[in-house]
């Protein structure tokens, strides 16, 4: 920016606020706390958000490197939401009348449904069998089978 535009926005930006102090301590109000007795007064623009469906429309700007916003590459929606490799069964523990197991940190029991976090974002499942070194759960309506990684 060359320094004419520059003293140019402070100009603008000073004559503003000049106006706007001048105004209160004159006691004026603005009326933008006041209903509009006009209906020509310009409306407010709403804010649309749309979803990207591919890196090349958008990417999470806290997250750029997430492929969470976007629809895995060859699954529908009805279809698994996270593949089976961003999920990890780290332990099998409880007893046999009340077994519990770990999936990337998060506890479940048979019959419980939960959320889970992988590099892909927050996922939703269902762990509906818990087994001496294997699991079934849900994802989508979809059943996948979860195994103890050799040494646990």
């Amino acid at each position: 920016m060359n320094a004419y535009a520059h003293f140019c926005r402070l100009w603008t930006f000073g004559t503003l606020t000049t106006c706007f102090c001048a105004s209160a301590l004159a006691g004026g109000t603005t009326n933008a706390a006041a209903p509009s007795a006009n209906p020509a007064d310009p409306q407010v623009a709403q804010s649309v958000f749309l979803q990207p469906a591919e890196p090349k429309q958008g990417k999470d700007p806290f997250y750029p490197l997430s492929l969470r916003p976007y629809p895995l590459p060859g699954k529908t929606p009805s279809g698994p939401l996270v593949p089976s490799s961003l999920l990890m069964l780290k332990g099998i523990s409880g007893t046999r009348q009340h077994p519990l197991c770990i999936i990337n940190n998060k506890t479940f029991e048979a019959g419980e449904e939960g959320e889970i976090l992988t590099s892909a974002g927050k996922t939703k499942i269902r762990c509906v069998e818990i087994k001496a070194d294997t699991v079934i759960i849900e994802i989508g309506g979809q059943r996948q089978e979860l195994r103890l990684p050799r040494g646990v």
